[in-house]
């Protein structure tokens, strides 16, 4: 039985696998969107004997000092571990940079150094390196779904009339020339551990460390362009095929068990 749990959890792992990697392409023209990296662990290997010999026995003795163990007429060897599967540790994200588009649209911004924006949601300030920004009706600076953009000293208002808008390398936001704000980036401290929140947003928890904002004069932001999903169509069709083949091969072991254990209890019923 052990076999048809390991060929199991292989399947189990391979489905999360196609799920991710699905979610990955389904964003892949998504503004700001970062894909995720598996990490999977093992269950602790048992340790498996050739055991030869006849007639009574108990098996490899405790606390044996020599590989080969007497007991009652059989010796028994250890020869290596069994794997009992293997189960998905965690998923991160991929910190590498995404591809960056020029657009010629003054409120779009990529980042181009590893901070965050922060936004105002109903769940709280998340962040997002989604540059794609608008000016809503009251003429606050918001994302593409309408959440406003902190500023260093809270949102940032366009006054009415204005009819340039530019944000500079140090993310000054200036309107007709004169100052506004600053957007308020930070760094996060592990980036790989930030929670998803849904629509290219993250949630800085615990484990992702403390937030840094960015000092003045540290550049780091390009506009008129926007950064779009650091994911690689090729590269995860590819995965996506080599995945879909594990998942068939441990499910061809679970079919052949199925098979095995079926002429077994045919065998005993008819014994």
């Amino acid at each position: 039985m052990r076999g048809l749990f390991t060929a199991a959890s292989g399947m189990l792992l391979r489905q999360l696998d196609l799920d991710r990697i699905a979610n990955d392409l389904a964003n892949v023209n998504t503004v700001g969107y970062r894909g995720q990296l598996p990490a999977n662990r093992s269950f602790p290997g048992a340790l498996i004997y050739r055991r030869e010999g006849g007639g009574p026995g108990a098996g490899p003795g405790v606390g044996a000092t020599s590989p080969w163990v007497s007991a009652g007429t059989i010796t028994s060897q250890p020869i290596g571990t069994l794997g009992q599967g293997v189960a998905l540790d965690g998923l991160y994200f991929d910190l590498q940079p995404g591809r960056i588009q020029e657009t010629g649209n003054p409120l779009d911004i990529a980042l181009e150094d590893d901070s965050f924006l922060q936004v105002e949601t109903t769940a709280g300030v998340l962040l997002t390196r989604a540059g794609n920004l608008k000016i809503d009706s009251t003429g606050t600076l918001v994302t593409a779904a309408g959440e406003p953009v902190l500023g260093e000293t809270g949102l940032l208002r366009i006054p009415p009339g204005t009819s340039r808008v530019e944000i500079d390398a140090d993310g000054r936001v200036w309107a007709d020339g004169s100052f506004v704000g600053r957007l308020a980036r930070v760094q996060v401290a592990r980036p790989e551990l930030l929670e998803p929140a849904g629509a290219a947003r993250y949630r800085a928890g615990a484990a992702a460390g403390p937030l840094t904002p960015v000092v003045a004069g540290s550049g780091g932001v390009r506009s008129g362009a926007l950064e779009f999903a650091n994911v690689s169509p090729i590269t995860g069709m590819v995965e996506m095929i080599a995945v879909t083949r594990a998942y068939e091969a441990a499910s061809r072991i679970i079919q052949a068990y199925d098979e095995q254990y079926g002429r077994l209890l045919n065998a005993v019923v008819a014994g």
